[in-house]
């Protein structure tokens, strides 16, 4: 069988963030569609957001208004949400609400603290 796929949601500004935590999460053996490789086609990434097991939005001060929220509020209700926030943020109103893990002195390398869960609940459904 092969890992759970987790899509990962995000800032353009927030590349380096998103890929740090990406590393972290394939070095548990989970396997990652992120969106810091050059343009894939609209249809592909559709497809790969909706048949992934879960969606990580990272919530910075960068964090866009418009589709991405319209993206982390679909995973919300398809029960596949992970939000997590680094900086002095509030969560959009669509997001409002859920719970969120803080990545604030996470210096990369490991998996951050409170991220377990996330591995372990994508374990037990793969």
């Amino acid at each position: 069988m092969s890992a759970p796929e987790v899509f990962l949601l995000f800032a353009r500004q927030d590349r380096d963030l998103a890929a740090r935590f990406a590393d972290a999460l394939v070095a548990t053996g989970l396997s990652m569609t992120v969106d810091v490789e050059p343009f894939v086609e609209f249809l592909e990434w559709e497809r790969r957001f909706r048949a992934s097991a879960a969606v990580v939005a990272i919530v910075t001060p960068s964090w866009p208004d418009g589709h991405v929220n319209a993206e982390a509020a679909e995973a919300r209700d398809a029960g596949k949400l992970f939000v997590l926030t680094c900086g002095r943020v509030q969560l959009p109103p669509r997001l409002a609400g859920e719970p969120a893990i803080s990545l604030d002195g996470w210096p990369g390398g490991g998996l951050p603290s409170g991220c377990e869960g996330l591995v372990e609940r994508l374990r037990a459904g793969a």
